[in-house]
């Protein structure tokens, strides 16, 4: 994806970006915008989805919700989700990471 591609003639959609040397770069306010979104589309696929954990399968709840009529007031599928992403887990604090902010 980025410059070790590049170096070893792969397809690289940002050849100038060191992730090795600066794994930083994701963040960094001169890096292209959009390469925030493609980290998180990847981390989205690899960590989000196949999420299987204490009883709580990413995929499996993502069903039952949407089998349920997708109601917007009932937050337990989209808290889980969030807590994969901002703490680890679907059921912060319990996983030791901290509150989800703004959970319902």
């Amino acid at each position: 994806m980025g410059k070790r591609a590049a170096d070893e003639g792969r397809n690289s959609i940002y050849p100038q970006i060191d992730f090795c040397k600066n794994p930083n770069s994701i963040c960094d306010p001169s890096s292209p915008p959009e390469l925030k979104w493609v980290a998180g589309m990847f981390y989205w696929l690899n960590a989000v989805q196949p999420y299987n954990s204490g009883g709580w399968n990413y995929i499996t709840e993502l069903k039952k919700w949407v089998d349920n009529g997708m109601q917007t007031g009932d937050r337990s599928f989209i808290n889980g989700a969030s807590g994969i992403v901002n703490r680890g887990c679907h059921n912060p604090p319990n996983c030791g990471t901290g509150e989800l902010h703004a959970a319902s």
